[in-house]
């Protein structure tokens, strides 16, 4: 795990957080997005945003992927997903109470 980690404080304390909209966000943005554009799936044209008819290459799609290096990203990213759901099921009852 590299030094300058983001995640392990994070999952260290993602439980005492408030699940606002701007924490999401902010989580989502700076810590999540960036473990993952670094190296976009094998089977996306990263020209076109459609999927490849094939892997670019025949190696492991998944070899040296930044996410794999820190443990707990997934419990990041469920709270965030948590979260999110929680605040458009609020959105959305406004919603239908206003119609």
């Amino acid at each position: 795990m590299q030094s300058d980690d983001p995640v392990s404080p994070l999952t260290e304390r993602i439980s005492t957080l408030s699940p606002t909209p701007v924490h999401v966000h902010d989580i989502l943005a700076n810590v999540v997005k960036p473990l993952f554009t670094a190296t976009p799936h094998p089977r996306l044209h990263t020209e076109t945003a459609r999927v490849l008819a094939r892997p670019a290459d025949s190696q492991d799609p998944f070899h040296r992927q930044p996410w794999k290096d820190h443990p707990g990203l997934d419990e990041v990213i469920r709270w965030c997903i948590l979260n999110t759901q929680v605040y458009f099921a609020s959105w959305l009852l406004r919603q239908l109470m206003v119609s």
